[in-house]
């Protein structure tokens, strides 16, 4: 160690003084309170060092100890139909630990009335109006407040009205039936009407229900069956079940006339069932249905179209409604044909019960 001038020392605090007057380096670290530094040796050598957490190289994630749990328990989907519950009946059970559930409905679709026959000239005898949709209807229920169990109802669609096959008179068209309401405790969606059956100036649409739309209605002329609501993708349109078409008619000059097609599922972009034509006895093409449906996609069918006029041949049967909860399409007139044409089948309710825990 080099010699430190006296007048340094002097002018020194206590533990300048002390570094001064040190034998060694490591003396001078001590009273300075400095750590020993390793100059040498593998850092597992090392005292005091900080512990590092182990870090896989291999392994899958499973594998992983303390790696983050997942955002919880998903959602439990319940669907019910008439393929799974042919009955149109079933029981909901209430899972271990829900929170909320949210339940989801659609009814039966209403089925399309029957045109009218009649052998008389001139006359205007009138196709089926169009089968209305069936209600769309979402709620959500704290799951505290529901019992164990809890009945389920699904609607099924109205049936069509039946042709006419009097060879002697007129007969006014059957009015189709109305679609069956799907329920959850006690809560329901209605279902759509039924199409008016075609007489002389009339076949009235099916009235919607709630959120869903209107059946065509048949022209009072005796023209074209009116299309099925929605009609296009740029106007206002209800959530729920599509309108049948309506049946077309016959007018004062014994003209023949096509049915309507039927509404769109604008949720779906599916057209609705084109109207039969009025020379080959074509019935109304049937509503698309919508194929993810039984997935838990929720969203209606489209309707079915109404079945074109005839005059010496069977009037066009009303195409059915697509699943769920569209309107059947009405059927068409005739004068002379075996009979009128038959009313299409309006689609089945659906229910989709979602469960938050």
């Amino acid at each position: 160690m080099q010699k430190v001038p006296s007048t340094l020392f002097a002018n020194a605090g206590t533990v300048g003084k002390a570094v001064l007057a040190s034998e060694s380096q490591s003396s001078a670290r001590s009273e300075l309170g400095l750590a020993a530094v390793a100059s040498s040796g593998a850092y597992s050598d090392l005292t005091g060092k900080p512990s590092l957490a182990t870090v896989a190289t291999s392994g899958s994630y499973n594998d992983l100890a303390d790696k983050p749990m997942g955002g919880g328990t998903p959602p439990q989907i319940d669907i019910y139909s008439l393929t799974t519950h042919p009955t149109g009946t079933a029981t909901w059970t209430k899972p271990a630990g829900a929170k909320a559930v949210c339940v989801q409905m659609f009814a039966g679709g209403g089925g399309g009335g029957s045109g009218r026959k009649d052998p008389s000239t001139p006359v205007v005898p009138c196709g089926g109006g169009g089968g209305g949709g069936g209600s769309y209807l979402t709620v959500t229920i704290p799951a505290d407040s529901l019992a164990a169990s809890v009945p389920v109802v699904i609607g099924a669609g109205g049936a069509g009205g039946a042709g006419k096959t009097t060879t002697t008179t007129a007969a006014n068209g059957d009015t189709g039936s109305p679609g069956g309401s799907s329920s959850f405790d006690g809560i329901a969606a209605t279902g759509g009407a039924g199409g008016v059956g075609g007489s002389i100036t009339l076949g009235s649409g099916g009235a919607a229900g709630l959120n869903s739309n209107i059946g065509g209605s048949a022209a009072t002329n005796g023209g074209a069956g009116g299309v099925g609501a929605p009609t296009a993708t740029n106007v206002a349109w209800a959530y729920g079940g599509a309108g049948g078409g309506a049946g077309g008619g016959i007018s004062n000059l014994n003209a023949p006339f096509f049915g309507g097609a039927g509404g769109r599922s604008n949720a779906l972009g599916l057209n609705g069932g084109a109207g039969g034509n009025t020379t080959t006895s074509v019935p109304g093409g049937s509503g698309n249905a919508n194929a993810s449906a039984g997935l838990g996609l929720l969203a209606s069918g489209s309707g079915g179209g109404g079945g074109g006029a005839q005059l010496a041949a069977s009037g066009g049967n009303g195409g059915a409604g697509g699943f769920p909860a569209a309107g059947g399409g009405g059927g068409g007139a005739t004068q002379t044909g075996a009979q009128s044409g038959d009313g299409g089948n309006g689609a089945d309710g659906l229910v989709i019960i979602t469960t938050y825990f």
